[in-house]
């Protein structure tokens, strides 16, 4: 079981009944977008984001190794 909670134009993962609670840990998700996933019990939420926070810019933000 998970609960989620979205107050203010933001998403958070409140409880979480999995054994390591990372989901628990992930930072919150608002009209931007992003995602909040509980791998042990199959629960993904996706923020969509808005048109307002979309731009046409092609610039990369970050590159992870």
């Amino acid at each position: 079981t998970n609960t989620c909670r979205i107050k203010d134009v933001q998403a958070r993962m409140i409880e979480a009944t999995c054994p390591d609670h990372l989901c628990i840990h992930q930072p919150e998700i608002d009209e931007r977008g992003g995602f909040i996933i509980c791998l042990p019990n199959q629960v993904i939420i996706e923020g969509i984001p808005s048109q307002e926070s979309q731009t046409d810019d092609d610039t990369v933000d970050a590159v992870v190794n």
